[in-house]
């Protein structure tokens, strides 16, 4: 649009006077400037953006992690002890002995896929007797009647001692 002073002169002075305003003025260096400074400005902004969102999907990561291995943590926290053997009865120490030389025969087969040579029954000191299928196993306590117990066993098919009267 060209404003001429005879079509409105009051525009065109004010026109006049804002081109001669030393004070509107702008230097081409300092302008320069100003552009440079906003692109700065403008950069650092988009790294405290994108330094954000890395530290959020960090963040996210190791929270995904935390609750995919709750169910772990809740069960060390709230661990029960696995039952000595089946069973409500009171026993002496060296039967306990025995029950826990019963555990230890069936871990070393489960590990190893070797039964515990050199266990024996604390009392007598003789060696369990191992009864083995195909697919399952039975150990027995030698002298179960020395424990006040008919049967001191554990098998397969219940990885508990057990204890019968």
């Amino acid at each position: 649009m060209n404003i001429s002073p005879e079509s409105n002169p009051d525009d065109f002075q004010k026109k006049a006077l804002g081109e001669f305003d030393l004070g509107n003025r702008v230097d081409p260096e300092e302008e320069f400037r100003q552009k440079v400074f906003e692109k700065e400005y403008e950069a650092r902004e988009r790294k405290k953006i994108i330094s954000r969102l890395v530290a959020c999907c960090i963040i996210f990561v190791c929270l995904g992690i935390v609750i995919f291995q709750l169910p772990k943590l809740r069960s060390t926290v709230t661990h029960t002890p696995q039952p000595n053997r089946i069973g409500s009865f009171n026993t002496d120490a060296i039967t306990d002995q025995c029950i826990h030389n019963l555990w230890k025969i069936v871990k070393q087969h489960q590990l190893e896929d070797s039964w515990g040579e050199g266990f024996f029954c604390p009392v007598t000191g003789i060696v369990y007797e191992i009864e083995q299928t195909n697919f399952s196993f039975t150990v027995k306590c030698p002298n179960p009647e020395v424990h006040g117990f008919s049967i001191v066993q554990v098998s397969s098919d219940k990885m508990i001692p057990e204890l019968i009267k």
